[in-house]
């Protein structure tokens, strides 16, 4: 199959890849809350579709998100193995039956973050 691997730093992360793939995708995402340059976010983004023997039932994979920072080498090879490292998630991804792509512990890590910056936010308010 055809698979990525990847590596941080001269550091393998992982090879992604499923048998049944329709597409594979790598991003570099950088996020800022604001234009302030130091509240900022990058991460390596690795998923992709698969194939589905059920007509109009789209599957998603998705591998761990990687976070990753100025500076840092980020290698992504196009490789052909027979096995790779299994997905974090497989979730169906058609509009009837969408499914959510995170998993438990990273929906309350996003969720602690918006409740941090919420609570920052509001501090000096006052609520009836």
């Amino acid at each position: 199959m055809i698979a990525f691997k990847v590596s941080i730093n001269g550091k393998e992360k992982f090879t992604t890849g499923v048998d049944d793939w329709d597409s594979l995708h790598a991003v570099i995402m950088a996020l800022r809350a604001d234009t302030n340059d130091e509240d900022h976010t990058i991460s390596l983004k690795i998923g992709g579709v698969a194939q589905n023997s059920e007509p109009d039932k789209l599957g998603s994979v998705r591998w761990p998100h990687l976070d990753i920072e100025i500076g840092d080498e980020v290698s992504i090879s196009l490789v052909e193995v027979d096995i790779a490292d299994e997905p974090l998630r497989r979730f169906r991804s058609d509009k009837p039956m969408l499914e959510k792509s995170l998993i438990d512990e990273e929906l309350f890590e996003l969720q602690k973050q918006d409740y941090l910056r919420l609570k920052e936010l509001f501090k000096n308010e006052e609520f009836a």
